[in-house]
Formats: C-alpha cells, sequence, structure tokens
C-alpha cells in the first residue's frame, strides 16, 4: 500500500471523519468545492481536499485522537 496520504477525499471517506451520513458528506463537499471556485482553484466533483477539510473541520475543534 502506498506511504502516500490520499489528498483528495470522497463522500465515504468524509462521513468517516466527520462521523455524519454520507448525503451529508455530498452536500458538504459540493458547498467546498463551490466555495474553492470562487476563489479561482479546480475542483473535481464529489472529492475534496483531505487537507482543506481537515483545516476548516477537524483542527478547529481541537483535532480528535
Amino acid at each position: 500500500m502506498s506511504e502516500n496520504p490520499k489528498r483528495l477525499i470522497g463522500a465515504r471517506e468524509v462521513a468517516e471523519k466527520l462521523h455524519i451520513g454520507r448525503t451529508k458528506a455530498y452536500e458538504l463537499i459540493h458547498e467546498l468545492n463551490l466555495e474553492m471556485e470562487r476563489k479561482g482553484c479546480r475542483t473535481i466533483p464529489g472529492r475534496v481536499s483531505c487537507e482543506l477539510l481537515d483545516e476548516l473541520y477537524i483542527k478547529q475543534k481541537g483535532g480528535w485522537k
């Protein structure tokens, strides 16, 4: 298996990280992708940057262990 962490993750991984349903994860990915597009970034539908997700939703809340 690759030692490099995934840079982009899908709804299943988002749902697992945030302990939410997959439908909500798809909605969240869509919102984050729209925000990134407004900033001039390119996005891939159904995928979100793992780094961005961690920065916005996990590190703010003190992280998880």
